[in-house]
């Protein structure tokens, strides 16, 4: 097959994913506890109509769910692929790094020590906790002889995050209140109940925006960082400069992730193999189909959520815990996990 025809070929697959994307997106605001017809659901969108319920279920429920879940998907997607590049794990996310459990921890101590329990409250303190946990892991992963290399990294995080864990489990034992407001945030969703998502989103627009652009400033560095550190450094890219870059990348989008939806996990793990499967080797590909992916994914999670039960529904984290959870197991089968 020659180059142009494979380009071609992958480039038609991103289109689908997409199209898929679009589609997925139309669902998100017409499924739910009321369904919307497709037609209501473009009025709604080009000619609003305040006396239209319909309208203002999807403009005031439904658009700021989708809207969370594009940002939320994307940035979880992106990071799942640098933390899989930069430490040459299948089996890596942000989670495995230890910026999950510092975001978590941040969020209960600031109710605790600070009274917090609004969602933006809780937000800002979980993007604090994950920039603290990758500050840790940076400093401690140079410390002692040698670089901190991929290997180096993982062993890191899987620490930080015990210790994180740890300490948040203190915390609870001796607050009831951070049990109360901590259990509505630990389980992920796409939803608020008091319209501030879309506020927290603007707030963390500038470091999502940021995260985004380092993690494509770092493309580069990466590709060559995959051909072996020496060709890398003869090719002017500096491996523990890449590498702390592209750290810097994942922990902000993981961050704002988690500060603006709660934790949600597996996405990050699922969306680079997928992109993978889909396009190839190629990071700059990946990466486009990661952007489109993750939001497809993360909102059927919640399509799924809102029609699983006849009362009720269940929280895009917990829908994602479950399948990402089976597919965790199939990598574990496939046994085709390197570290190195």
């Amino acid at each position: 097959m020659s180059t142009r025809m494979y380009e071609s070929k992958i480039k038609i697959r991103i289109l689908s994913i997409f199209t898929i994307l679009i589609f997925v997106g139309f669902l998100s605001l017409a499924i739910g506890a009321r369904s919307v017809p497709f037609l209501e659901v473009w009025k709604a969108i080009a000619a609003y109509d305040q006396t239209n319920s319909n309208h203002v279920v999807v403009s005031n429920l439904r658009i700021p769910r989708l809207v969370a879940g594009l940002f939320a998907g994307t940035a979880l997607s992106v990071a799942g692929l640098i933390c899989q590049t930069i430490l040459r794990n299948g089996l890596a996310d942000p989670g495995i790094l230890g910026i999950n459990s510092g975001a978590a921890f941040m969020a209960v101590l600031s109710v605790w020590l600070l009274d917090f329990s609004a969602p933006l409250e809780l937000g800002m303190a979980a993007l604090m906790g994950a920039f603290i946990a990758t500050a840790f892991i940076v400093f401690i992963a140079q410390l002692g002889k040698g670089r901190p290399d991929a290997l180096r990294l993982i062993l890191v995080g899987a620490a930080i995050t015990a210790i994180f864990g740890a300490l948040t489990s203190a915390v609870l034992e001796f607050s009831q209140e951070s049990v109360n407001v901590f259990r509505f945030w630990i389980v992920g969703s796409l939803a608020s109940g008091d319209g501030s998502q879309a506020e927290q989103i603007a707030y963390l627009l500038p470091i999502y925006a940021l995260g985004l652009g380092v993690a494509i400033f770092s493309l580069r560095g990466l590709s060559a960082l995959q051909l072996g550190e020496e060709l890398a450094n003869s090719l002017g890219q500096s491996p523990i400069f890449v590498r702390l870059l592209a750290l810097f990348s994942a922990a902000s989008l993981a961050g704002v992730a988690t500060a603006a939806v709660g934790p949600i996990g597996f996405l990050g793990l699922i969306v680079p193999h997928l992109s993978k499967t889909l396009v190839g080797s190629s990071l700059g590909y990946q990466s486009v189909a990661a952007l489109l992916a993750g939001p497809s994914i993360l909102l059927s999670a919640d399509i799924l959520g809102r029609i699983i039960l006849p009362v009720g529904e269940v929280q895009a984290g917990i829908v994602m815990a479950f399948f990402g959870g089976i597919f965790f197991m199939f990598l574990i089968k496939k046994a085709k996990i390197v570290v190195s």
